[in-house]
């Protein structure tokens, strides 16, 4: 279960909390995009350590401390937002060229 909710919904939220601030700070772009994805990867850790996943202790034979755990489930989870982000793009993008024009 937690495998299914680090790879799904944990990184739709990041994605959509990295969007609501990114439109509510930096209408302009001017901020580099790096900054964002540095920020995805901060969100997905806070994630992480919140709601107590470790993907990483699921493995057979990991010896990997559960903090440290905690903390690569929490970064794969911010990464894995960067692919949601362009996935949901493509279907709003697909979206809006499929709506009539007034």
């Amino acid at each position: 279960m937690e495998a299914a909710l680090s790879a799904t919904i944990f990184p739709v939220l990041v994605t959509k909390i990295v969007d609501l601030l990114r439109n509510s700070f930096d209408r302009d772009a001017k901020v580099r995009k790096w900054v964002w994805n540095a920020l995805a990867l901060v969100i997905g850790v806070a994630v992480a350590l919140l709601a107590g996943v470790n993907v990483v202790t699921e493995f057979a034979g990991s010896d990997t401390p559960t903090w440290l755990g905690t903390i690569m489930t929490g970064l794969a989870i911010g990464a894995l937002g960067s692919g949601w982000h362009e996935g949901l793009d493509l279907l709003s993008s697909a979206a809006k060229a499929a709506r009539p024009t007034k």
